[in-house]
């Protein structure tokens, strides 16, 4: 079983100045117990205290030791799905960390502006590729509420037409597509609470 030990300070309070939380002034003034039971990353009783998997998710540097596979995977496909050549890039480590870092390759490596110019106007249009807003929800989104009971990657694979973002085990199948596009798209239950 994971001690405490297990649970980064480090990463707890790079975290905790991240969101602006009051608690990263205490961060070296708390035990690791207190601090993770203020933070609900720590459960079981003062005796036989033990790190929730939320805290081994954020707060360790190899939280794939405690979830095998726990990686995001940005495969770009050149030729598209059906061409001899892919580029693979595989993040690991805390999910914050991941899931920042696939989003930044992502935008460095893949996004593409188009600049239109018209002639009846001085204003240009601009136009993306793909909307960056729209990545990073869905690769948090992918990441956040995967299974970690399936040892499957959550993996962005991309090419020039498209990007599609998997997870398992997929989506919720207690929301019916009807509801989806009427825009109310809400599971009775939900994955990683």
């Amino acid at each position: 079983a994971a001690c405490l030990d297990d649970l980064s300070r480090r990463l707890i309070e790079e975290f905790l100045k991240e969101v602006g939380s009051d608690l990263a002034a205490n961060v070296h003034d708390l035990e690791i117990e207190a601090l993770g039971r203020q933070m609900n990353i720590v459960g079981g009783p003062s005796e036989a205290a033990f790190p929730k998997n939320v805290g081994l998710l954020f707060f360790n540097d190899e939280p794939q030791r405690f979830f095998p596979v726990t990686q995001i995977d940005v495969v770009y496909f050149p030729e598209g799905p059906g061409g001899d050549r892919f580029e693979e890039k595989v993040f690991q480590g805390p999910l914050a960390r991941i899931t920042r870092d696939a989003i930044s390759f992502i935008e460095r490596n893949y996004l593409k502006e188009t600049v239109i110019k018209h002639p009846d106007r001085p204003e240009a249009e601009r136009l993306w590729n793909f909307p960056l807003a729209a990545i990073e929800e869905a690769i948090a989104h992918a990441i956040y509420h995967r299974s970690y009971e399936i040892r499957e990657p959550v993996e962005v694979r991309i090419s020039r037409e498209d990007m599609v973002v998997l997870r398992f085990p997929g989506p919720d199948r207690s929301i019916r597509m009807s509801d989806l596009r009427a825009g109310a798209g809400v599971s009775p239950r939900y994955r990683n609470r």
